[in-house]
Formats: C-alpha cells, sequence, structure tokens
C-alpha cells in the first residue's frame, strides 16, 4: 500500500470534518470518492476578489460618511451664502438617503427573485 502525501491527507481530514454528519462521499453517478475530489478542488479556488470588494465597499461608506460630516459643518456657511432657509437645507442634507429609497426596494426584489448570484454581478 503506498504511503499519500502529508497535504492531501490534511485536506481530506479538513473535507472529512467540514462535511455534515452522515454525508456520502460516494456519487450517484461516478466512483466512490469522486464529490470528496470535487469539493477539495473547490476549496483551492479561493480568490482575492471577496477582500477587494469589501475594501471598495468600505471606502465607498467612508467616504460618503465624510461627506455627511462635512456638509453639517458648513451647512450655516452654505445657507448663509446661498440664502438657504431650513427647510431647503434639509432637502439638501436628505439626499443622502435618496439613494436608499430608490435602490434598496428594488436590490431586495431582485435578491428575492433572482438570487444572490445574479443581483451581484
Amino acid at each position: 500500500m503506498a504511503r499519500q502525501d502529508p497535504s492531501q491527507e490534511s485536506a481530506r481530514e479538513l473535507a472529512r470534518e467540514s462535511r455534515p454528519r452522515g454525508a456520502d462521499v460516494t456519487t450517484s453517478i461516478g466512483a466512490p470518492g469522486k464529490g470528496k475530489r470535487i469539493m477539495e478542488a473547490q476549496r483551492t479556488r479561493r480568490s482575492m476578489g471577496r477582500w477587494y470588494i469589501l475594501f471598495l465597499i468600505s471606502l465607498m461608506y467612508l467616504i460618503t460618511y465624510l461627506d455627511r460630516v462635512n456638509i453639517s459643518t458648513v451647512a450655516p456657511v452654505i445657507s448663509k451664502e446661498f440664502g438657504f432657509d431650513k427647510v431647503t437645507m434639509g432637502i439638501i442634507f436628505s439626499a443622502f438617503v435618496w439613494a436608499y429609497a430608490l435602490f434598496q426596494v428594488p436590490g431586495g426584489w431582485l435578491n428575492d427573485r433572482f438570487g444572490h448570484g445574479v443581483s451581484w454581478r
């Protein structure tokens, strides 16, 4: 009996621990263990794309937060310079919420209708 590579053994142990109890690695179509090889191959194809997207979302959130803080700080100057009353300034401040109001409900509907894979692409 041939000795297996230690990295393959640890990958098999990890795959065995991650599947639910009682799950069989045999597939109804292929040979025994084929499902395990597919699962191991899928585990090795992780990309850095998720971290890139997380970074972009965090950066976007930071920029919008800084915009809201800065516009509230300079609101008296803007109001005085352009002659805006408090109602007009309230409309200007609410502009940050308009994008949520316009896209939150349709985005949720798309996700419910087509699934997260379609709505995120």
